[in-house]
């Protein structure tokens, strides 16, 4: 590797690694960490991902007791479904809340026990019992193709 050579003192040269902070060009009056504002997560963001997370360890933990009723080890579960071994014993440890659907789905049926995902009841006052009671509802049905209805109807 071939570095630069600086004058350290007078009369003698040395060699000098050039870092990644060498490299960077800045236009004068250029304040790189004043340019680079923080854009903070909304409370939706944050809350998505604690839920993740709770979410990832109980399937995970799930999983494991699953796997070991069945007798099945993470290689052979791993070989199953396209994993190493030591994604699914990361899975299992609570670490799966990043892992995509399709490999939950895959984990579920290679352990035959398919996963079912659905949205839960609304938990804000704003999608209350009486909201959802008043609001109109559409029959979809009649817009299907073959069906002699050109548009959906409300109830």
């Amino acid at each position: 590797m071939n570095l630069p050579e600086k004058a350290d003192t007078p009369g003698r040269l040395v060699r000098a690694r050039l870092g990644p902070a060498a490299k960077r060009q800045c236009r004068p009056g250029c304040n790189a960490t004043a340019d680079m504002s923080r854009v903070r997560r909304t409370d939706a963001e944050v809350q998505a991902a604690r839920e993740s997370a709770r979410i990832g360890a109980t399937l995970g933990s799930d999983l494991q007791l699953t796997r070991m009723r069945r007798r099945i080890t993470q290689q052979a579960l791993g070989e199953r479904i396209g994993l190493r071994q030591t994604r699914i014993s990361e899975i299992e440890g609570g670490h799966g809340a990043t892992a995509p659907l399709e490999t939950w789905i895959a984990l579920g049926i290679a352990v035959d026990r398919p996963l079912a995902v659905s949205f839960s009841r609304a938990t804000s006052s704003r999608m209350s019992r009486a909201t959802l009671a008043t609001s109109p509802r559409r029959n979809w049905s009649s817009a299907w193709p073959g069906n002699t209805a050109a548009a959906p109807t409300s109830n």
